[in-house]
Order: C-alpha cells, then sequence, then structure tokens
C-alpha cells in the first residue's frame, strides 16, 4: 500500500498484522512510503493525518 502526503501535512501510520502494530512510522509532507500487506493475515492501517505548523522565526 502506497501512503502519500501532500500539501503541509504529515502523517502518522500505523501498519497492523493479525492485530499486532507495526510502527507508527511518520510520513511527510510530501512524502511517499510503501508498506507491504502480508498474505492471508489480517493486515490493517490506522492513518492520521495532522497539519504541519510554521518553524517559529
Amino acid at each position: 500500500m502506497k501512503v502519500h502526503v501532500g500539501g503541509n501535512y504529515r502523517a502518522t501510520v500505523t501498519h497492523s498484522i493479525d492485530g499486532t502494530p507495526q510502527g507508527p512510522v511518520t510520513v511527510g509532507p510530501q512524502e511517499e512510503r510503501y508498506f507491504t500487506a502480508h498474505h492471508g493475515k489480517a493486515n490493517t492501517f490506522d492513518i492520521t493525518e495532522v497539519p504541519v505548523e510554521p518553524e517559529s522565526k
């Protein structure tokens, strides 16, 4: 599965295989990350996307 985060957002992705979480992995902004689904197992993806705050000067 491909996760692409556009704009000024960051996503946290947790890929669970048969109920066991792998991660979480942070993606973005402007980044793509690939996750491999495991054949014959229950694969779930929990994706939470949040805006990236501008850096204070």
